[in-house]
């Protein structure tokens, strides 16, 4: 391809972005991974033949760019996840919280690895916590066999803190339980048991308030129900009866905050293993209906209105909530969209499965029971969907990807590289204008990308194996941007010393929405980073060694802003490269010529590198007038060309 060079003056750029002054870049950006993370996983309720053995939570660690990253101590654990992949860290105990952090973006997701229950989620960085939430949870179950007691199981929740004498009141039928939580300490709050009240949607919490004086986070569910309503037994009489446990699961996701309400969703049916045929009239064993799956809705303010449409579902009016209403949609077979008249929260229950087998002929026959679990998973609305997603298809369980997107964005998504085609499978939502993907996905990682830098989707990652012995399931979102609506300007100061450059940085906004999400040495080269409160400070590694890189600065709602850095060492570029120029006389095609403006050569190291830091040209030039360096194979776009006190724009377009 042929390429234009061009260099823009300082003059040049007003309207369009301050760069190598106040400003290096700026822009807006999905944020969709965090620095620090504290996680925590739903302790499930065990029924017979459980076990919950040590190492049975799985960290699933994802990094866009590529980090290490840290499990507790600084001096811990560190753990290598190159840009795109995946890196995992067992925990030696379920119930235990793990603080993990990095100094570069990246996610983590918990899995539990257990047979008879499992679940996944997928967690919030720690900018991104909320003092307000109303969960989503389950109503009280119960399983056994008739004539013995039964064991009654509730809805659970963990609440993590992040700050020093956090209060949380988390509400309940007349009142309101207080707790008070110190830094990283957390606690597991079961409700209490109510008798007779087993399936009965009464028993319900989902939509009381938990409200704290600091940021928390809230991973809720239930310790082991069914979904729907499932008999206590298969079969619950006579003289093979067993406790159906084994169609019933601990669900749980982490939370979103109230600030995360929104008021348009896409939801995508779930599929299961091959064995999973749902659609039988099971009524007689006492099992509710089993087609579909179940959405679920959280009203915040009085008067709340929830439509949907879909495949042969025309647009209409399903309920009406008042604040803390909560509904649900026992049945949905197809894509729906569904839209509110005011913010609400949204979640998806995948169904238990069970059914006897035999029996049919010969009553007296031992029976087979065929089972599998439910699951939950958080829906973020269509203006949280995200840009790129990594994801892991893990062992033991048939996995699924779950997809939403614009029907006009379909053609710029990418899976691990390549166009979407089959297995996956794409269903457009009639009288709407987004397309759902869905289909198998094999073991292992995988990646979602987009060709355009507007192209936005939703994405879920889930699996089950289902069968005649203990199961075991998972599922969760795999990305969502949590930027926040807010009218902030970031603050950035610079400072240069012989040996360092320090930032500070500060936003001011609107009311309280105003904070830091992210801020970080995106790349740094002979340097060391320090991060203090609100500063960055690059320190060179020796008096003799040229430091070179840039840092990252985002608020919550996104913006950010990237800031270069040089110091020059005994290898830097001579002062006569300030007056160096880029000459285009006529449109230069290919080739960047880079002129000394004296009579003096230039002589030391050229940098070009792009908005995202990475350097895609380094030029050692020895006492030279003129070079040319090729551009034919670089992506249309804004680099810098750096060197000694060389900072200069330099777009290149088609």
């Amino acid at each position: 391809m042929v390429k234009r060079v061009v260099l823009l003056a300082a003059a040049a750029l007003a309207g369009f972005v301050q760069l190598f002054g106040q400003t290096d870049s700026a822009g807006v950006m999905v944020l969709s991974e965090g620095l620090e993370f504290h996680v925590a996983s739903l302790p499930p309720h065990l029924g017979p033949g459980e076990t919950a053995p040590d190492n049975s939570l799985v960290l699933v660690l994802t990094s866009r760019a590529g980090t290490v990253v840290r499990i507790g101590d600084p001096l811990g654990v560190a753990i290598p996840v190159p840009a795109g992949e995946v890196g995992f860290w067992r925990i030696p105990r379920l119930e235990t919280p793990v603080y993990v952090w990095s100094d570069r973006p990246f996610h983590v997701t918990t899995m539990q690895d257990l047979r008879g229950n499992g679940e996944q989620a997928w967690h919030l960085p720690l900018y991104s916590w909320g003092t307000r939430y109303r969960p989503f949870q389950w109503w009280q179950d119960s399983y056994g066999v008739e004539g013995s007691p039964e064991t009654t199981t509730v809805a659970r929740m963990v609440i993590l803190s992040g700050s020093e004498a956090t209060t949380v009141d988390v509400e309940r039928d007349a009142a309101a339980d207080r707790y008070e939580l110190e830094p990283f300490e957390s606690i597991t709050l079961d409700e209490a048991i109510r008798q007779g009240a087993s399936r009965d949607v009464a028993s319900d919490p989902t939509g009381r308030e938990v409200r704290s004086s600091h940021p928390i986070a809230v991973i809720s569910g239930h310790s082991k129900a069914g979904v729907l309503r499932y008999p206590i037994g298969l079969p619950s009489t006579g003289e093979y009866a067993r406790p159906a446990n084994r169609s019933r699961g601990n669900l749980h996701d982490a939370m979103l905050p109230v600030e995360y309400a929104a008021t348009e969703f896409v939801t995508v049916p779930l599929r299961y293993t091959p064995t999973r045929i749902r659609g039988w009239n099971l009524e007689e064993q006492g099992i509710e209906d089993d087609r579909g799956d179940v959405i679920r809705f959280l009203a915040l303010e009085d008067g709340t209105e929830i439509h949907s449409s879909g495949s042969g579902v025309a647009p209409h009016l399903d309920t009406v909530l008042d604040a803390g209403g909560a509904w649900y949609a026992p049945r949905v077979e197809q894509p729906r969209r569904w839209w509110a008249t005011k913010p609400v929260l949204c979640s998806q229950y995948g169904k238990s499965f069970g059914r006897i087998t035999s029996q049919a002929d010969r009553p007296d026959l031992d029976p087979t029971v065929d089972a599998g679990m439910p699951m939950l998973l958080t829906v973020p609305g269509v203006d949280q969907w995200t840009d790129q997603a990594i994801l892991y298809a893990h062992d033991n369980t048939d996995n699924f990807l779950n997809l939403a997107c614009r029907t006009a964005d379909v053609a710029d998504l990418r899976v691990n590289g390549l166009p979407i085609a089959q297995p996956l499978v794409q269903i457009e939502i009639p009288g709407t204008p987004y397309t759902t993907v869905s289909g198998p996905l094999s073991r292992g990682p995988h990646r979602i990308t987009t060709q355009r830098s507007d192209v936005r989707f939703g994405v879920w990652t889930y699996g089950s194996d289902d069968g005649l012995q203990l199961g075991r399931i998972y599922g969760s979102i795999a990305g969502m941007d949590l930027a926040i609506s807010c009218a902030d300007t970031l603050l950035i100061e610079e400072r240069v010393y012989q040996d360092s450059v320090a930032y500070t940085f500060d936003v001011s906004a609107e009311g309280e929405c105003g904070a830091i999400a992210m801020a970080y040495a995106e790349r740094c080269d002979g340097g060391r980073v320090v991060r203090a409160g609100n500063s960055i400070t690059i320190h060179r590694a020796s008096p003799t060694t040229m430091v070179d890189g840039n840092i990252l600065v985002a608020t919550r709602s996104g913006r950010f802003e990237r800031r270069w850095f040089h110091l020059d060492g005994t290898t830097g570029v001579n002062d006569a490269a300030s007056d160096a120029v880029v000459i285009a006389p006529h449109p230069v095609r290919d080739v960047l010529t880079i002129r000394a403006a004296s009579d003096k050569p230039l002589a030391g190291n050229l940098r070009l590198i792009s908005m995202t830091g990475d350097v895609v040209r380094s030029i050692e030039v020895q006492n030279r007038h003129v070079v040319d360096v090729p551009v034919s194979d670089l992506a249309s776009g804004t680099y810098a060309l750096v060197g000694g006190a060389l900072r200069q724009l330099v777009v290149i377009s088609p």
